[in-house]
């Protein structure tokens, strides 16, 4: 489970943490990002936590076994990953 939760979120997470630690000649102040893409980064992140949550919660409570889980993440994270990774990653380009 947890090899296949770091393959879901790593990609991701690596693109948000090489944004944030790049160096930023033309910085822009916060109340200038947009805030269109400011909108849909969050709300595309929220779904895609959302979901992958929506698969790990039933193992707490013991309501299915650990293989479907995996598979499920695996599947929505293949299925998803045109969607999510494109709009994080505008918003975090489009910032420099």
């Amino acid at each position: 489970m947890i090899s296949q939760l770091s393959a879901s979120f790593v990609p991701y997470l690596s693109v948000v943490l090489a944004f944030f630690f790049s160096d930023r000649r033309a910085k822009r102040s916060p109340r200038s990002a947009p805030k269109a893409t400011f909108a849909l980064a969050l709300v595309l992140s929220v779904l895609w936590n959302a979901l992958i949550l929506a698969y790990v919660l039933p193992l707490v409570f013991g309501v299915c076994c650990i293989e479907d889980s995996v598979d499920n993440i695996r599947n929505t994270g293949a299925v998803l990953a045109w969607l999510v990774g494109p709009a994080i990653g505008f918003y975090f380009g489009s910032r420099t």
